[in-house]
C-alpha cells in the first residue's frame, strides 16, 4: 500500500511489511503535504530538479518524507547559507 519498497534504499526489514488494520494513509497523507511544500519551496529556489521529496509512511503508519541524497545535500548548503547570514546580521 503507502510502503513502497526500492531496490537501491536500505529499508529496514520491518518497513516492508504490510500490516492489516494499520491505518498507513493517515501518516501518508501528512507526509505528502509536507512533501508537497519542500517541492513548491524547491522549485522557486530553481533547485526543483535536484531536490524531489517523497511522501512515505513508515512501518507503524508514521509520516515519513524521502529525499535523495544529492537534494538532501542541496537542503543542507541552503541551511549554511541561512545560518551563516544569520550569524553575521
Amino acid at each position: 500500500m503507502a510502503n513502497a519498497h526500492h531496490d537501491d534504499c536500505n529499508d529496514d526489514p520491518d518497513d516492508v511489511v504490510y500490516v492489516p488494520g494499520m491505518d498507513y494513509l493517515s501518516g501518508w497523507r501528512e507526509a505528502d503535504a509536507v512533501a508537497c511544500e519542500i517541492n513548491t519551496a524547491a522549485e522557486a529556489l530553481g533547485v526543483g530538479e535536484v531536490v524531489r521529496a517523497v511522501p512515505h509512511s513508515g512501518p507503524k503508519g508514521e509520516p515519513v518524507v524521502w529525499l535523495w541524497p544529492g537534494g538532501a545535500r542541496v537542503i543542507a548548503r541552503l541551511l549554511s547559507v541561512l545560518a551563516s547570514e544569520s550569524r553575521t546580521s
